[in-house]
């Protein structure tokens, strides 16, 4: 009976060894993962002025970027197409980078009467335009 206690305790003694283990190399690999994730979203922005800072963790360090958003200026002109069947009116333009676009659509411009409060375009650059009617005419 004594050598199956001690049996049970050694096999249980030698189970958290290789749990506590496995917890060290589980941290490790999603810091590691968290830094290739911080690094492609840098890579993929190009024109974002960063600074990055080291914050120190538990036995690891993390680089965090500070990404600020890019938006053009008032006075630039973006130029976002109009899906089919759109009706005149006042559109807030908003694609997936954050820029945004206040768009009139005369009447002469106007594809349809398509009468609808948000439109969804694709452009050819291979940016997303959400179209939300402010106004109508």
């Amino acid at each position: 009976m004594n050598a199956r206690v001690l049996l049970l305790v050694l096999i249980t003694g030698l189970f958290m060894a290789a749990w506590d283990g496995d917890q060290a190399a589980m941290h490790a690999a999603i810091a590691k993962r968290t830094q290739q994730r911080a690094t492609a979203i840098a890579a993929m922005e190009r024109t974002v002025d960063s600074e990055p800072t080291e914050v120190a963790l538990s036995k690891h360090s993390l680089t965090v970027l500070k990404i600020q958003e890019s938006r053009p200026a008032a006075s630039e002109q973006i130029d976002v197409p109009l899906p089919p069947g759109i009706a005149a009116g006042q559109y807030q333009a908003v694609n997936q980078f954050g820029h945004t676009q206040l768009i009139e659509v005369s009447e002469h411009e106007a594809t349809g009467q398509n009468v609808r409060d948000f439109h969804l375009v694709d452009a050819k650059d291979g940016s997303r335009w959400y179209l939300i009617r402010i106004e109508h005419r």
